[in-house]
């Protein structure tokens, strides 16, 4: 025998029914749109980041890092001040990160990733001189880039450094 409900009985359960089908749906929704949402404004933030990046890489920095020399054997107050400019930068990006102002920093080491393994290998005696309070956004770029030991300490490997100049002088 077939349950008899009236039309409105029959509306009363349709609408319970949408209602707990829907809902879930619709926050499943918002949730989806944020995301793309902090995933837009994450590539708008790394692609200005990128792209004053790499006009200070193209006009100062990169020329500095060609020469391969370690900060801490640079003579020049010139060459000095424009590597800790590139550390300071890079501690400011690993500030941001720190903070979590990227829901995924990895699009920011696939585009400059490089540039900064470079800079942080050749300034690794100076960083581990001031430490990681000094620099703790320079030590978090460093962590995430494979760049530390199991005490944080940066740690020069000669073979990755070679290989990151070898890649920088054919890209130029």
């Amino acid at each position: 025998m077939l349950l008899e409900i009236s039309p409105k009985e029959f509306l009363d359960i349709a609408g319970v029914l949408a209602t707990v089908i829907g809902f879930p749906l619709t926050i499943y929704s918002i949730i989806k749109a944020n995301m793309n949402t902090r995933r837009s404004i994450d590539v708008q933030i790394i692609t200005s980041l990128s792209i004053y990046f790499n006009e200070k890489w193209n006009d100062e920095w990169g020329p500095l890092m060609d020469n391969g020399d370690p900060l801490s054997e640079l003579t020049s107050d010139a060459q000095r001040r424009s590597f800790y400019s590139l550390l300071n930068w890079i501690d400011w990006v690993g500030t941001l990160i720190r903070r979590g102002a990227f829901s995924d920093p990895t699009l920011m080491f696939e585009t400059i990733g490089i540039n900064m393994r470079h800079a942080i290998l050749l300034s690794n005696d100076v960083l581990n001189d001031q430490g990681q309070n000094f620099w703790p956004g320079v030590f978090e770029v460093a962590r995430r880039l494979g760049l530390t030991d199991k005490k944080g300490k940066i740690c020069m490997d000669l073979a990755d450094l070679s290989k990151i100049q070898g890649i920088m002088q054919s890209a130029r």
